[in-house]
């Protein structure tokens, strides 16, 4: 009974651990840790999960986030001003040009090249 408790939170804690953290590398390593505590907690009946948590440990540590950077730009619509981006971006503006309240936010998304092959 005890060791089916077992088995089943190491199962409940890499399913927490797969989709709740962000950072692959930590997510990799406690995978393949409850590969090997699955392992030892149920000797020769854990060698399938151990096999299935070491191939998905490695799979974390290999994968890259996608970074796609951002370009931005705000331009006041009724003088066609480009403005500095901060956090108060049209109080300067507005200070001096009260009736200018309608501004335009282009981000440019820059795509990048995933066709790199895998090593």
């Amino acid at each position: 009974m005890l060791i089916a408790v077992l088995i089943i939170a190491i199962n409940a804690a890499a399913l927490f651990v797969a989709f709740y953290l962000k950072n692959t590398k930590v997510v990799g390593i406690i995978l393949i840790c409850c590969g090997a505590i699955l392992l030892v907690t149920v000797q020769l009946w854990g060698l399938p999960g151990l096999a299935l948590y070491i191939v998905s440990g490695v799979l974390a540590l290999r994968e890259k986030l996608p970074f796609n950077p951002r370009k931005y730009s705000i331009n006041c619509l009724t003088c066609g001003t480009g403005l500095s981006i901060d956090s108060d971006f049209a109080k300067n503006h507005m200070v001096d040009n009260p009736t200018h309240l309608e501004y335009r936010v282009v981000v440019e998304i820059k795509q990048i090249d995933d066709t790199k092959k895998i090593a």
